[in-house]
């Protein structure tokens, strides 16, 4: 029997691999705050949680309802634009959620993508996880697995091998972009950058649905072409991230800086009073009428 191409066991490997690589990019320049970066992961699954039961609970009767009033030739736009904006809003307004109710309005830039990499590391682990699982029951055991689950390993080209990488490295940098814009817009109330981080969620999720509603799983990884077009498409969106990433962190460590001033200032302003207060204490506590200084003349000429 015709046996899984052994590169795909690399995708799945590297897809562990990579997100420790980030978070040790990271690390060689800045702290990751652990208190931050776990709160990702837990976003990270609310997300996923939330989106299922949405889509269990009204998937079927919102699209239903759309395809009554609309065209058979906008059915797939209805559909892919449903799953970008769910998915955009619950992962959009659970992060605004966890910032503002966790007490965390004045996270800083390290804190903040932080908070990204959890996001992205968790997602990229699971994804890596499952694909590693799938090769593996298909390689030992395709016999007593779904066909249709086998056929589609078994027919992708192997020069699909790195697609998944490529796109989890660059979806990883569009969640740490989008998080880190969340945390930015609450940071200094400037509520546009909000705005742009739905936006720019909307369309790229509105990208990764048009890949599996129009092509599915299945073609989308069989054809070499259609599969490398939506990979360049993830990489722009990916590298607008980057490019975005790079601003902001400039922007926010002049706040960060900005703050500390604040903060030590305060710090000696705070000392400052302490010792006034100390030296005044003092001051209270002798006898301004010299009595204490008489006492040991007295009694050093006595």
């Amino acid at each position: 029997m015709e046996k899984v191409h052994p590169a795909f066991f690399l995708t799945g490997l590297l897809m562990l691999v990579v997100p420790f690589l980030f978070i040790r990019i990271w690390r060689a320049r800045r702290p990751l705050v652990v208190r931050f970066f776990i709160w990702g992961i837990i976003a990270w699954g609310l997300v996923f949680f939330l989106g299922e039961v949405f889509n269990q609970m009204f998937k079927g009767d919102i699209l239903g309802f759309l395809s009554g009033r609309i065209s058979a030739s906008h059915t797939l736009v209805s559909e892919v634009f449903y799953i970008a904006l769910v998915f955009t809003l619950i992962e959009c307004g659970l992060l605004l959620l966890v910032l503002l109710r966790g007490g965390y309005q004045a996270a800083n830039w390290n804190q903040a993508v932080s908070l990204g990499l959890g996001y992205g590391f968790i997602e990229m682990m699971v994804f890596g996880l499952l694909w590693l699982g799938a090769v593996t029951a298909v390689f030992l055991r395709a016999d007593k697995l779904p066909g249709e689950v086998v056929n589609q390993l078994l027919t992708m080209p192997w020069q699909n091998f790195a697609a998944p990488v490529v796109e989890r490295c660059f979806t990883f940098l569009a969640h740490i972009y989008s998080v880190v814009l969340i945390s930015y817009a609450i940071r200094t109330v400037r509520w546009r950058h909000l705005l742009w981080a739905i936006t720019y969620k909307l369309a790229f999720y509105s990208l990764i649905a048009y890949g599996w509603v129009k092509y599915g799983y299945r073609s989308l990884m069989v054809d070499v072409k259609v599969t490398w077009n939506i990979e360049l498409a993830v990489i722009a969106f990916g590298g607008l991230g980057l490019a975005g990433l790079l601003y902001l962190g400039y922007s926010y460590l002049e706040i960060d800086k900005v703050a500390r001033q604040k903060d030590e200032e305060e710090k000696s302003k705070r000392e400052g009073e302490k010792e006034q207060r100390e030296k005044k204490g003092q001051s209270d506590g002798g006898t301004p009428d010299g009595g204490g200084s008489a006492v040991i003349a007295d009694g050093g000429t006595s």
